[in-house]
Order: structure tokens, then sequence, then C-alpha cells
């Protein structure tokens, strides 16, 4: 993942996820801000659960998602959600917005009293407790490590073709 070169932030997403899973809290209140694509796979994600995070609401503005259900949860209107993070208690959020919401958002998150972020807007965030993903990146890093394994291996086999035939390898 893609992290700010800011403080503290320069952790994995396992990390993070281990830190909070492994504190003494039963389950850990989160939300789903932005309601596109990613952010109704997210809502929709069975695995959370599992690793004691408990999703507690879901908002976007876009009023032809507001009040439509995605799994359990009604999308809410985001004048709501500094008063839904208080009433639930909530600690953490995933935030799928656009670029140029996601600071606002993120620092209304923070005043509100969430502690975490998972920031998979495409900018970087300031301020409190974050991790920035930028899934592009990753899918570079992937590409460039199968990139060298499949480099490696197509060396190793052609070692072993010359060994069978019995070649010596080439001299450097």
């Amino acid at each position: 993942f893609f992290f700010s070169s800011r403080r503290r932030h320069t952790r994995s997403l396992c990390d993070w996820s281990s830190d909070v899973c492994s504190s003494d809290l039963l389950a850990q209140r989160t939300i789903v801000v932005g309601m596109g694509n990613l952010g109704r796979a997210l809502l929709s994600y069975p695995g959370f659960q599992s690793r004691g995070f408990e999703i507690v609401a879901a908002f976007d503005t876009d009023p032809k998602k507001i009040g439509v259900r995605i799994g359990r949860l009604a999308v809410r209107d985001l004048t709501e959600l500094e008063q839904v993070v208080r009433e639930h208690q909530v600690s953490l959020a995933m935030l799928a917005v656009p670029a140029d919401a996601a600071v606002d958002v993120a620092r209304r998150l923070w005043e509100a009293g969430v502690s975490g972020i998972l920031n998979f807007a495409p900018t970087s965030l300031v301020g409190g407790e974050y991790v920035n993903v930028d899934v592009a990146a990753e899918l570079q890093q992937l590409s460039f490590r199968a990139r060298g394994r499949t480099t490696a291996q197509a060396a190793s086999s052609a070692s072993k073709r010359r060994r069978r035939k019995g070649r010596k390898p080439p001299q450097k």
C-alpha cells in the first residue's frame, strides 16, 4: 500500500488490523463513508466481522444513494456523520470518497471522535491515525515482484535444460 511520508503512517494494512484486533475491545465499531463501487464492496465484505469489526453505518452525499439498503444497512446522509459516530461510539472509518472530499471528511471524523481511518481515497491524509491505501501502487509492486519471479524461474529452467544436455552454463 502507498503510505504517506508523514509520521507513524508507514504501516501495512495487516499491521493496522492486527493491532486493532488484538485490542481489549470485543468489536471495533466501524463505518464506511462513500457508497461508490469500492464503498459498496467494503460494506458487503463478510470478513470484517470475524476479525472483530462491526460495520454500524454507511454514508454518502448522493440523494439517489441515501436510504438505499446495502445488506443490513441503509445508506445515511453524510450530514448525520457526527451524530452517528457519537451515538454508536464509532472508533474506525473506511473512507472511499473522491479525493477532493477526503481531507474534509477525515477532519470531521476525527473531530467527532473516530480514532483511525483506512483511507482509500486517491489522496494522502494528514492529522490523526490513518492508513492511506493506494491499490494501483500495490498492483504495480506485485507486478514487479511477479515479473522478477518469472524471470528467475525462466533462468532456473534454462539452467536445468543445459545440465540435462551436458552443457555448461555460459561464462560471465
